[in-house]
């Protein structure tokens, strides 16, 4: 199962504090659900302009967005 790390990033990336939500929406242009999904590992698929967009605003390659766990996936 893929499991998406945005909430570790956005820890480790914010501006002394951890980054909102409603921040990276802000700045990135997604909408706050899109965000709020991956956030919270909801999120069923992400577009590659998606991943473009946070990779460019978290400066971060994709492979630092997701963890790959052996096993069937999540329902």
């Amino acid at each position: 199962m893929v499991k998406f790390k945005l909430h570790i990033l956005m820890a480790e990336k914010g501006p002394g504090r951890p980054y909102k939500i409603s921040e990276i929406a802000r700045l990135t242009g997604l909408q706050p659900n899109t965000v709020s999904g991956i956030y919270n590992n909801r999120a069923r698929r992400i577009d590659l302009d998606t991943i473009d967009t946070l990779c460019a605003v978290l400066s971060c390659q994709p492979g630092d967005l997701f963890d790959y766990l052996p096993g069937p996936p999540a329902d």
